[in-house]
């Protein structure tokens, strides 16, 4: 049967928020576009199973996890009128659960997001 095509958009935006804010604020302040600064690296682990599936994206960017967890867990409706702080918001509305912690390497910052396969 394999993966639902809606499922598949899903992951697809998740995806695409996820390296844009590894790129965005892989140095701990929001970039605009064109100020990109270096050769900005980043790690992208995706791991389908037969219920679900599980993406996590490093960047070597630092970052405070802490702050980042709290903004999680607050889950608040952004501004609307604002541009920018809507994918954060997003992203944990469609998953099951999301989790961050230092990268491996310490470098940077690791997202975890899980998500069990739509019915």
């Amino acid at each position: 049967e394999g993966v639902k095509d809606q499922e598949i958009e899903q992951l697809v935006l998740i995806v695409s928020e996820l390296l844009a804010n590894a790129i965005d604020h892989g140095g701990g302040a929001a970039l605009e576009e064109g100020e990109l600064v270096g050769d900005p690296r980043m790690r992208l682990r995706l791991v389908v199973g037969a219920r679900e599936w599980m993406l996590a994206v490093s960047d070597e960017g630092g970052g405070d996890p802490e702050r980042v967890r709290r903004a999680i867990e607050s889950a608040r409706l952004p501004d609307l009128e604002d541009e920018r702080g809507r994918g954060l918001y997003l992203m944990r509305q469609m998953v099951d659960s999301m989790e961050v912690d230092p990268s491996a390497d310490r470098r940077g910052l690791t997202f975890r997001v899980q998500r069990q396969h739509a019915r």
